[in-house]
């Protein structure tokens, strides 16, 4: 589908422990132990040098919102870069927070190492850049500049349940770590390993609101994947949130401080401090998810022909599998890449998976750089390509953006589907007087795309994923993908004598989709002329339907039929007097409006206008964790109008129709809270019908006759709202 949204589903469950997996052992060999006299005389005044450094710069302004260092830490060699203005870029409070420039942070480095060094960096999670300790030591603080409260980054800070969040990436480079990584067994449970850094512990600092380096708490580095931007989140304490709520400030210092059990090679790359509070309740009709949670990227790829997009920044995640519509796997790989302003930074390798009996599917073999499935990347820049593709393949894959929002990392949840069934099989079958119908192909796609829902959704509820949104794309059946203009219709040209003119044309929204809305207009009018009079017969019949398809089901919403006949009557050879009739019939769901239809006499004039809204409630169903009640909405209304004479008729029919439907429903498992509650507009249309015959009458003996002239016309008017269907709940 072009603008292709899917089934929205928004989950959130608490974390359980994952088993611990043993620290690595240290890639530095044992130093020596002994060591000269001069040896040792000149590390005890290089460290006194440092330190006396150190004094110095803990005196500036700036260190004076810091608390004061604790003994053992003054005895500990210490390098400190000092933030400074940047000339280049704005030191606004949330570009401090994103870390877009070095020098709105400083980092004291507790035991040096020759080639530490502090710089910017484009691998990041947010805005033009990120802030990077390369080759850090056992210990690192990183410290911001002041910022003020006018920060969007820091919306929300005092309700209830608020985290302070930072993305952080540990990247090792040693053969080593390397090797530790492959030794990490592919298919536990638990897809992080342990990482070098031991932990990492926030503090804040705001003299003016009375805080003096408060503790966020400390968070455990063990099982965070290295390599990879990891989003971790501190606990805001009440006496942090009461006085920063609400109230202004410039002074608000964040410091983060990493203690690892050896050095790092590589480096910390940090980014994108926020302040992250969204509703976890759901009110008692549902509520959508918060702003900045779920996305889709619709990738169609045609044989070898590979496709790239861009998008806006933001956590991505590498999915297990993908799926051909059309043509067969065969010898051909997929592949993937995931990049920053259009460079790969990660390329994942799909071979076909030989479980499948259709040879469509592939399934992921390796990433670069130790990535898995289930990963949230940082990402801009998507390929995706068949390699060695021909021209019978194609390739639909809807790739799963911020499914918990802007949270990073790896092992959060399972891999989404690319492919949430088929969206263009369900082919409405319906019955001539009943009001809902289910073909066997709408309810074979319906029962697909559920149970991929269900199953994945039981995954990700066996994962215990930690308080969370989680929002899958709204699938390609839910949404719609044409406009309803006509798909056929007939030339209306003028009459003649000897000819009628049948009329009929039609639209449809969303061809082959669970949610769709279809319509027909047909008739004819049909005028003839008795030989050897001047009798003049006119027949009329104009027959207007609109179906709408909710999730499958073909509701029979509005039906219109107008017949009319005029007869002139004669004057030659013998007299007979001029007659006319016609019926009007008007259903909303099968029910007449009003009941027992209308007669009328074109030859006196006539104008009908019956309308009618109503909604109609079809039997539940269930998708996925929801009972759910469907409905139709309709807003009908039927304008008929005409004449007949002697000299002719004059015919206007204007069936309109405005239908949506609405979803609601419970949750019927004790594992989730909430409910929903969607209404969605799928078409509105106005099909006007004109028709008009007049006779021209010769009344000369040698002549004797009439000549009709018409016309029929048609002024189609289509508008759809779109619109989509979100299943929305929340475990707890």
């Amino acid at each position: 589908m072009s603008s292709k949204q899917s089934l929205t589903a928004c989950i959130a469950a608490l974390m359980i422990p994952i088993r611990q997996i043993p620290a690595r052992s240290s890639r530095f060999p044992a130093r020596a132990v002994a060591v000269s006299s001069y040896q040792k005389a000149v590390s005890i005044l290089i460290r006194l040098a440092i330190v006396a450094g150190g004094l110095v710069i803990s005196l500036s302004p700036y260190a004076a919102a810091q608390e004061p260092p604790s003994a053992s830490d003054a005895a500990i060699s210490s390098v400190e870069t000092a933030p400074r203005p940047d000339a280049a870029y704005d030191p606004t409070p949330d570009s401090i927070m994103g870390f877009e420039s070095p020098n709105f942070w400083s980092t004291k480095i507790n035991g040096t190492l020759p080639d530490s060094s502090i710089k910017s960096t484009t691998v990041r999670t947010q805005g033009n850049a990120a802030y990077s300790v390369i080759n850090p030591p056992t210990a690192v603080t990183v410290t911001s500049i002041a910022v003020g409260s006018s920060a969007k980054s820091l919306t929300g800070i005092g309700n209830n349940g608020a985290l302070l969040q930072v993305d952080v990436q540990v990247q090792v480079g040693s053969a080593s770590a390397a090797a530790n990584l492959e030794q990490i067994d592919a298919d536990a449970t638990e897809t992080t390993t342990a990482t070098n850094a031991t932990s990492i512990q926030a503090f804040v600092t705001s003299k003016s609101r009375g805080l003096n380096r408060v503790s966020l708490g400390t968070v455990s580095f063990q099982k965070l994947r290295t390599g990879i931007y990891n989003t971790i989140s501190f606990s805001i304490p009440d006496s942090v949130s009461s006085a920063l709520h609400g109230s202004k400030f410039t002074d608000l210092i964040f410091e983060f401080d990493m203690k690892a059990a050896e050095t790092i090679e590589g480096a910390y790359l940090f980014d994108n401090v926020r302040v992250h509070s969204v509703e976890m309740v759901q009110s008692p009709k549902g509520i959508a998810p918060p702003s900045g949670y779920g996305g889709l990227l619709s990738l169609v790829v045609n044989g070898s022909k590979p496709f790239s997009r861009t998008f806006s920044l933001v956590p991505a995640q590498i999915p297990n599998a993908f799926q051909l519509t059309k043509g067969v796997a065969g010898k051909t790989t997929v592949q993937l890449q995931y990049g920053l302003d259009s460079k790969p930074q990660l390329t994942c390798t799909y071979n076909p998976a030989s479980s499948t009996s259709t040879n469509q599917a592939y399934a992921i073999q390796s990433c670069t750089g130790g990535y898995r499935a289930g990963d949230l990347v940082s990402a801009n820049w998507v390929n995706l390509a068949i390699l060695k593709g021909v021209a019978s393949q194609e390739l639909h894959a809807e790739l799963v953006l911020s499914p918990l929002g802007n949270v990073s990392g790896a092992g959060l949840i399972p891999p989404m589907p690319t492919y949430w069934g088929e969206a263009d099989t369900c082919m409405p079958a319906p019955v001539h007087g009943k009001v809902v119908t289910t073909s066997a192909s709408c309810a074979t796609q319906r029962s697909k795309a559920n149970q991929i829902l269900t199953d994945y959704f039981e995954a990700v509820k066996s994962a215990h994923p930690t308080d969370n949104w989680v929002v899958a794309p709204v699938t390609e059946s839910a949404v719609r993908s044409g406009n309803a203009a006509p798909l056929k219709s007939t030339s209306l040209e003028p009459l003649d004598s000897s000819s009628n003119v049948p009329f009929d044309t039609g639209g449809d929204l969303n061809p082959g989709g669970s949610f769709d809305a279809y319509w027909q207009l047909s008739g004819n009018l049909d005028p003839t002329a008795v030989a050897g009079t001047d009798e003049n017969l006119t027949h009329f019949d104009a027959a207007f339907t609109a179906h709408g398809v909710l999730f499958g089901d073909d509701i029979d919403v509005v039906d219109a039929k107008i017949t009319a006949d005029t007869d002139s009557g004669e004057t030659t050879p013998t007299y007979k007097a001029a007659t006319s009739s016609g019926t009007l019939g008007f259903y909303v769901f099968g029910e007449e409006i009003p009941s027992g239809g209308l007669t009328f006499t074109p030859s006196t004039g006539f104008s009908v206008d019956p309308s009618w809204t109503q909604e109609y409630d079809l039997p539940p169903i269930q998708i996925w964790i929801f009972d759910i009640t469907l409905g139709a909405l309709v807003d009908a209304d039927l304008s008929v109008s005409g004449s007949a004479a002697l000299s002719g008729a004059d015919l206007s029919v204007v069936p309109t129709a405005s239908l949506g439907g609405h979803i609601s429903g419970g949750i019927n498992l004790g594992i989730a809270d909430g409910n929903v509650d969607t209404k969605i507009n799928l078409i509105s249309l106005s099909t006007p019908v004109e028709a008009q015959a007049k006779w021209v009458l010769n009344n000369s003996p040698a002549v004797c006759a009439a000549t009709i002239n018409g016309s029929l016309k048609g002024d189609l008017k289509v508008g759809s709202g779109g619109g989509e269907v979100d299943l929305d709940a929340t475990f707890g």
